[in-house]
């Protein structure tokens, strides 16, 4: 090769070079900006989740410290939240104390309620209520079903000893009880050995290096958490693209097959069977609160045909199990419906159907009414 063929390579290599490295500026730079920006911003904080093991068999976040967390691209909603000393979205600790009348209300994301302050939760609220005359302690774990809430159960009675209990009930707690259905690291669930279901935990290692050292970063926490981006959650729905549309209610798909129904009513009966033992309680003293379905309720002839989805069925079902079990039932429905015809009020945000201040306040003024409650509290 000539000595001008080897200038032209040479000259060609080092456009490139510096044609990649502006390229590479000019992405890096845009995000870094946007990174120093964020760090001004209500950006989620990650909450960490702790290992789920035989030492420590009950999913719960790192204790004892504060927690923003936030939610929508322009920080719709924006609480600050302090996780307790037992891992859970409280302001109180949690201790023994046989002197001090105590109910523990135990559920899911709605106990657990990141979209709303702790001392507007129903449990905050209740607590307040008491002045001193007593405890009210949530516990609380998005994603939990009714085989969680067993789960739990034993824990507030092994540590806490409560005079009684209160369970969150909504539409996706029947069939992800069943470990046919769901399978998520750090839970509870029921499987079936020798025609009885059973509880059976899989553990959680807790969370890999990855995604540790992508929580330091301010933008992936904005993308993940405030704003709930996933790039499974998008390849499945590109997937589902040519499938037709799955109709919700309740947060639940609205469609169900015979087997799912009679795996929901199955998962219900061994968790209605199992909850006094596990929970140390006789029946009179355990209390379910079960949400309506929203926002149907707001619209009559919506809330006709809502009635006869999965969560439709499955509420009905449920109710007259637990009432036939001796257990006490708030059904959500009416007070949610009497609280909405008064002034239009809802009670979910417009971008996050989980109880906001108001449904919380109405839930708390349901529980302060029940025989439950009062037997509690004399």
């Amino acid at each position: 090769m000539s000595n001008s063929g080897t200038v032209k390579g040479r000259r060609r290599s080092r456009r490139f070079l510096l044609g990649a490295l502006a390229a590479a500026l000019g992405t890096l730079v845009p995000l870094l900006l946007v990174e120093v920006a964020l760090h001004f911003l209500p950006v989620t904080e990650p909450a960490y989740a702790q290992p789920v093991n035989a030492r420590m068999p009950y999913l719960h976040f790192l204790p004892d410290r504060d927690v923003t967390w936030s939610s929508g691209w322009r920080f719709s909603i924006v609480t600050r939240k302090h996780v307790n000393n037992y891992g859970f979205t409280s302001d109180v600790d949690f201790v023994r104390d046989r002197a001090s009348p105590l109910l523990t209300v135990i559920g899911d994301s709605y106990v657990e309620a990141w979209q709303v302050p702790n001392a507007l939760t129903m449990h905050g609220l209740l607590a307040e209520r008491l002045a001193g005359r007593g405890r009210v302690y949530g516990i609380g774990f998005s994603g939990s079903p009714l085989s969680q809430y067993l789960a739990y159960a034993e824990l507030a009675h092994r540590d806490f000893a409560p005079d009684a209990m209160a369970f969150v009930i909504i539409g996706n707690d029947f069939d992800e009880s069943l470990r046919k259905y769901k399978q998520q690291p750090g839970y509870h669930y029921f499987t079936e050995q020798d025609g009885e279901l059973v509880l059976e935990r899989i553990d959680y290692p807790g969370q890999s290096r990855a995604v540790a050292l992508a929580s330091r970063s301010r933008l992936a926490m904005y993308l993940r958490y405030t704003i709930g981006f996933d790039f499974r959650r998008v390849a499945s729905r590109l997937r589902s693209l040519a499938d037709a549309p799955t109709r919700f209610v309740g947060n639940v798909a609205a469609d169900a097959s015979a087997e799912r129904i009679a795996d929901s009513k199955a998962a219900i009966a061994a968790f209605l069977d199992q909850l006094p033992e596990r929970s140390g309680l006789p029946p009179q003293r355990i209390l379910f609160v079960l949400d309506a379905i929203r926002p149907e309720l707001y619209t009559p002839a919506d809330g006709a045909r809502a009635e006869a989805s999965y969560f439709g069925q499955m509420r009905r079902h449920f109710l007259t199990q637990a009432r036939a079990g001796g257990f006490e039932v708030i059904d959500l429905a009416p007070a949610f419906a009497a609280a909405h015809a008064l002034d239009g009020t809802r009670f979910e945000f417009p971008t996050d159907n989980h109880w906001n201040a108001r449904g919380h306040a109405v839930v708390a003024g349901e529980i302060a009414r029940s025989a439950v409650w009062s037997r509690t509290f004399r």
